[in-house]
């Protein structure tokens, strides 16, 4: 009985510690995970292959097309490192530090 709630204390303490431990670097996991997600879903050998290398303007048409045809979770993680990526820039710009005034 004392080792079966000693157990579920423990693991309670296990699952906030970890649960602190990936909000406080969840840049890093974001970004580990969008990283794996796209190495396994995206073949960039077929696309760097498939790419037009005539004009900006056709390669710019197969990089929408090649965007749209992939996997919808694809799709999604890249939409939300992009909001990610202008809501982290957006924060730092505007977030300039004001001198102090001591009076």
């Amino acid at each position: 009985m004392e080792s079966d709630l000693k157990r579920r204390i423990m693991n309670r303490i296990y699952f906030y510690y970890t649960k602190e431990l990936l909000w406080r670097y969840k840049e890093v996991f974001f970004t580990g995970g969008f990283i794996f997600v796209i190495l396994t879903c995206v073949s960039f050998n077929n696309v760097l292959h498939n790419m037009p290398k005539d004009s900006l303007t056709s390669s710019f048409n197969f990089l929408t097309i090649a965007v749209r045809k992939t996997e919808l979770i694809v799709q999604l993680i890249m939409l939300s490192s992009i909001v990610a990526l202008v809501r982290q820039s957006w924060s730092k710009i505007f977030s300039i530090a004001m001198p102090s005034s001591s009076a």
